[in-house]
């Protein structure tokens, strides 16, 4: 009996601690695992930052689409002023904070900028357009066009219009189309018959 006992004391005593060897694969393999989780967080904000930017283009398009369709909504059509459209411009009357005011949006392709001019009924109505309208850039885009909604009368038929006439009076919708990046928004405005 004791000699099994030495046997279990000299085989306890070589296995109660770690070999060097043992220590430096246990390091290498958690410094292989942290490497990976470090190269996954770097990569994850990476990518959340391009994503933040371009969320936040996205959404001043959508908020430049959603000012154009609030101000045709509320369009106003005088004999005077006439609604007036072509692909990169449209200019009409409607309200703005209690008042009458004509706006213009226009898209300036080599700028890549889409800008809202407004002036006061009384400017627009004198003809006088020299430095009487304030002007602001709503959105940065790469495309940007507007085509027009109406009925012709020699066909019969409803057709979409690249560039709108000031005789022809009110036009009953638009068609807007921003490009930006890799997206494309298109969205149709209805004008409400008053």
């Amino acid at each position: 009996m004791k000699f099994w006992l030495r046997i279990l004391r000299k085989k306890y005593r070589r296995s109660s601690g770690f070999t060097l060897i043992e220590v430096m694969v246990v390091v290498i393999i958690f410094s292989i695992v942290g490497a990976g989780i470090g190269q996954t967080f770097v990569s994850g904000m990476k990518i959340w930052s391009r994503a933040q930017k371009a969320g936040e283009s996205s959404m001043d398009v959508f908020v430049a689409i959603e000012t154009i369709g609030r101000d045709l909504r509320q369009s106003i059509s005088l004999r005077s002023v006439k609604f007036e459209g072509k692909q990169d411009e449209i200019s009409f009357l409607t309200f703005w904070n209690d008042s009458v005011v004509k706006v213009t949006y226009k898209f300036n392709p080599a700028q890549k900028e889409l800008v809202r001019r407004q002036m006061d009924l009384k400017n627009a109505l004198s003809g006088d357009l020299q430095d009487r309208y304030t002007e602001r850039k709503i959105a940065v885009l790469d495309d940007f066009s507007f085509s027009y909604f109406n009925f012709d009368k020699e066909k019969e038929e409803y057709v979409w219009l690249d560039e709108w006439p000031k005789e022809q009076g009110l036009f009953e919708a638009v068609k807007v189309k921003a490009r930006f990046g890799d997206e494309q928004v298109i969205k149709t405005i209805f004008i409400p018959a008053w």
